[in-house]
């Protein structure tokens, strides 16, 4: 299946500045991506089971309630801290 894909836009839709010769090689990149993706429809799978893990095993823990952690040594670690919390820098800026 052959797409047509507009990498300038993709490029723009993901923020990504584009330099000279990029956009060739983009577009070649994804196109054998997407046909690696592709290939997998040929692939017969009738009779398997679905996979929903890697493992038998569950990595996960139980959930249970623990101690908390002490917040006056938690907070000797903070780079700045106020009233017993964190204090960070502002991340968004409202213009």
């Amino acid at each position: 299946m052959t797409q047509s894909f507009d990498i300038a836009k993709i490029a723009r839709l993901a923020r990504i500045e584009l330099r000279e010769g990029d956009e060739a090689r983009l577009k070649d990149r994804l196109e054998r991506i997407l046909a690696s993706f592709d290939a997998l429809q040929d692939v017969d799978v009738t009779g398997a089971a679905p996979l929903y893990s890697l493992s038998e095993e569950s990595f996960l823990r139980a959930d249970v309630p623990e101690e908390a952690l002490d917040r006056e040594k938690i907070l000797r670690n903070a780079p700045n801290s106020f009233d017993g919390c964190y204090r960070v820098g502002r991340v968004v800026r409202s213009e």
